[in-house]
């Protein structure tokens, strides 16, 4: 609700978040990434992937709310998922070399603000409640593997990162004459996980890294 506008209602509910679709709200990323090479005096196979999911809800009021229930709630869930995984083996060497590498990179981020805003005005209202939820998942899976050679190389790499900004928030100037209960909440949680494996079989010379 923009500035200088006057909403007058028996209840006023500004929502914002992603459209549920059979119950689920959640914004999904995912990248996999499948990785090999045969046998050869110098086998190389790389497996990249990248996910970002970047998500956001605003519910805002700043005019004129004349209503006797007053509800501003904003919600964003979002799941950032990347596999970099070997295909087989991933790496088959019968000659001097077998090098295998995989990077996964997943990052999660959510920014949601349910706010009155600076110089709003909530006039006879018995409720109001102004929350916001935020919720960020990351996963991030990196698996490579080399057998045979003389030398066999092979290290994994994964990265997650999650990060929610979650703000409810009443702005300076406004002014709120409400007669009953008033929620003010802003809640986030964040989980994130990152698991690197790497196996070297039969080298001559052997260097796993993960």
């Amino acid at each position: 609700v923009a500035a200088g506008a006057i909403v007058r209602a028996a209840s006023l509910a500004l929502t914002a978040g992603a459209l549920s679709v059979a119950g689920d709200s959640t914004s999904r990323t995912e990248a996999r990434s499948i990785a090999g090479a045969g046998r050869g005096k110098v086998a190389v196979a790389g497996s990249i992937a990248i996910a970002i999911a970047a998500g956001g809800a605003l519910a805002r009021l700043a005019g004129t709310a004349e209503a006797q229930s007053v509800t501003l709630a904003a919600s964003a869930d979002g799941r950032a998922t990347a596999q970099a995984l070997p295909a087989g083996h991933g790496v088959t060497s019968d000659g001097d070399l077998g090098l295998g590498a995989s990077v996964a990179l997943a990052v999660t981020t959510t920014a949601v603000t349910a706010e009155v805003a600076h110089g709003a005005q909530i006039v006879g209202a018995a409720t109001l409640a102004v929350t916001a939820t935020s919720v960020a998942q990351t996963s991030a899976e990196a698996r490579m593997g080399a057998a045979g050679g003389e030398v066999a190389v092979t290290p994994a790499v994964a990265i997650a990162l999650s990060s929610p900004v979650t703000l409810a928030r009443v702005g300076s100037g406004a002014t709120l004459a409400v007669v009953g209960a008033f929620t003010l909440a802003a809640r986030s949680r964040a989980a994130t996980t990152a698991t690197a494996g790497a196996i070297v079989v039969g080298a001559g010379t052997a260097d796993r890294k993960s």
